[in-house]
């Protein structure tokens, strides 16, 4: 039984998130946990948590998700919080030993959202131990028959780590695409031990390997790579210490997140 989170404020990207998760994991036994958090003081008593507007919301969520999806084998659970997102989202991933969060992001166009920070970014940086999967507003969702998984090959893939990306990809028999984005010409001992034992953990899936050499910009060539050649998600490790930030000095995973026009599956780094 996998255990889904799915974190909401009732809009219409969260709302999304939630279809994409209900969707992809149509053919998995389910408990899917339906968040809100407030980070308020309303609702500081039981007088006051009864007439909460957002736990009607949440009541009228849970009866449509309940009547809209007669899948069998899901389940739903509902629970308003009065804490921070971020603090909300990581004690029920515990608590309730979630294995993924699905959240919805909305998009490269939203600037204050990006100076800001959203909601999903805010999770994905905070909550380094649950994979987390951040669905555009704006996708119309289909299988991910293409998964898009860029990495340096300087880290070392474990398999606990790649987990969800194998997961996932076996749902629906999605091929794995692996970007190689480097500055080097050559690779070096590492890489090439990297590369080989990457190839050992997937050897049970379809996969190809794919170099792009003195990239400028490395989120606008994920995002431009994903589009071109239809890929149905992108998944990443957020190693902090390598591809993201050291390496290429930008924040990759920020960047991504508000580029691409499909779901990012981001995985802990667990090295």
């Amino acid at each position: 039984m996998k255990r889904i989170l799915i974190p909401t404020d009732f809009s219409a990207n969260a709302y999304k998130a939630m279809e994409y998760a209900i969707y992809l994991f149509e053919r998995e036994p389910c408990t899917f946990y339906l968040l809100n958090a407030q980070e308020t003081n309303t609702g500081s008593d039981r007088t006051e948590r009864v007439t909460d507007p957002n736990v009607k919301m949440m009541e009228d969520l849970f009866k449509e998700v309940n009547i809209k999806n007669t899948n069998p084998e899901h389940f739903y659970k509902r629970e308003v919080i009065y804490d921070a997102l971020v603090n909300a989202v990581g004690k029920t991933v515990i608590s309730r030993n979630v294995d993924y969060i699905f959240m919805g992001t909305k998009g490269s166009t939203a600037a204050r959202e990006i100076f800001m920070g959203s909601n999903a970014l805010k999770v994905i940086k905070n909550i380094d131990f649950c994979p987390v999967v951040a669905v555009p507003e704006t996708y119309d969702y289909d299988l991910p028959d293409e998964i898009l998984f860029p990495t340096d090959f300087k880290s070392t893939y474990e398999e606990f780590g790649l987990k969800p990306l194998k997961e996932i990809a076996g749902l629906w028999g999605s091929k794995i695409r692996i970007l190689h984005i480097t500055e080097e010409e050559q690779f070096n001992e590492v890489q090439v031990k990297n590369r080989k034992k990457l190839g050992r953990l997937l050897k049970n899936f379809t996969y190809t390997r794919e170099e792009i050499v003195k990239y400028n910009n490395i989120s606008k060539v994920i995002a431009r790579y994903s589009e071109n050649r239809a890929i149905g998600m992108v998944a990443m490790i957020n190693n902090k210490h390598s591809f993201p930030e050291k390496l290429f000095r930008e924040p990759v995973i920020r960047n991504v997140v508000f580029r691409i026009k499909v779901p990012f599956l981001v995985m802990p780094d667990i090295t």
